[in-house]
């Protein structure tokens, strides 16, 4: 990122986060939830234009159910991420020879 130091570095961060809750479903409709009131995925109106779209259109009558079993899966997804990023560290750490807090 370029720009004017820690001010572009800090908008660089939120562009990359809001990516992220965007790009993943299970994310977006989470956002779109806990924001709207509803999603906007996959919901369009007959002349093109994106509809809003409530849980039940999307997920169904166990429509509460869908969206846990959703939470779970990514929330396994994240900490198999954290896990690999944890080994990188950790071999790079010890291919410096830095400390390793176990616990802090």
């Amino acid at each position: 990122p370029g720009g004017s130091g820690g001010e572009a570095l800090e908008r660089f961060h939120q562009v990359q986060s809001a990516w992220r809750c965007l790009s993943d479903p299970t994310r977006r409709l989470l956002y779109d939830l806990r924001n709207f009131g509803r999603s906007t995925l996959g919901a369009a109106g007959a002349d093109g234009s994106a509809g809003p779209s409530v849980v039940s259109e999307h997920l169904g009558s166990d429509g509460e159910a869908k969206l846990l079993a959703m939470q779970i899966e990514q929330a396994t997804r994240d900490v198999e991420n954290m896990q690999v990023q944890l080994q990188k560290v950790l071999r790079r750490e010890r291919a410096a020879k830095g400390v390793i807090v176990r616990k802090a």
